[in-house]
């Protein structure tokens, strides 16, 4: 697959989910000061932030057993963040998730490298035995101002009319989200969130895109010896997609580097 110079993507993301391991939520717990010294050198910078989770449940109603009522369950989660000297790359570790991530994203083959490394320093500490879901999440916020494209240019003249919609008809629309299930085989499935938005610039200044957000991942039990082939068909529907809803004319404004 091609590789592009201007590949307009955001933030990259890797993420693998596992069932919940309840030590983690501890910031004393030992094995979360190993894993923090196994990745250090490059993720020096570190800090723990607690994210409310609300749970919906059905429950019975005691004077009716044929009637349910919701109950909402609302539980704290501690998620460890710990990131690169220049603040562009990141691990987040949560007692059901662990992810790298980068606004950065050179080419697939350095991420996933990267991303094996947090891996392995994590099995080594916790040993999971079993996982239960792997994804991989290209964002890209597409620029006119960076692409060069003139203002007046419609979005279909370089994206597949099916994420476009009705921005292929209307210059003036303000407000656009388009959203697509699709399933691959082997329990793979993409969703995709496509419209238009903001971008923030290092300076805290935004500016508007088009966004294309595909996340594409794996369910079921995962095994450690089955991440690397996992990743590298995740990244195949990813980047097939990818060129399916891209124009030429888009690609001629990214340029073409070279095949990824």
């Amino acid at each position: 697959m091609p590789k592009y110079k201007n590949n307009q993507i955001t933030e990259m993301v890797c993420q693998l989910r596992y069932s919940t391991i309840l030590k983690i939520n501890n910031e004393s717990d030992e094995d979360l000061s190993k894993f923090q010294e196994r990745i250090q050198n490059d993720y020096p910078n570190y800090k723990a932030i607690d994210e409310n989770v609300i749970d919906v449940k059905m429950s019975q109603a005691k004077e009716r057993i044929d009637y349910l009522v919701p109950q909402i369950y609302r539980n704290s989660m501690k998620n460890y963040m710990f990131s690169s000297e220049n603040e562009t790359e990141r691990i987040n570790l949560t007692c059901n998730f662990i992810s790298y991530s980068t606004t950065k994203y050179e080419c697939w083959d350095i991420f996933k490298e990267k991303f094996i490394r947090v891996f392995n320093d994590f099995h080594t500490v916790y040993g999971v035995k079993n996982y239960n879901r792997l994804g991989i999440r290209y964002i890209n916020g597409f620029s006119k101002e960076e692409l060069q494209i003139d203002e007046s240019d419609n979005w279909n003249k370089y994206l597949d009319e099916n994420i476009v919609g009705l921005l292929s008809k209307h210059s003036d629309v303000k407000v656009y989200t388009n959203n697509i299930e699709i399933p691959f085989e082997d329990s793979i499935q993409m969703q995709i969130t496509c419209g238009l938005g903001t971008k923030q610039l290092p300076d805290r200044s935004v500016k508007p895109v088009f966004i294309m957000d595909k996340d594409t991942y794996k369910l079921g039990n995962i095994s450690e010896v089955d991440i690397n082939s996992i990743l590298e068909k995740l990244h195949a529907h990813n980047s097939e997609m990818f060129e399916s809803l891209i124009k030429q004319e888009l690609r001629e404004k990214m340029g073409v580097e070279k095949n990824d």
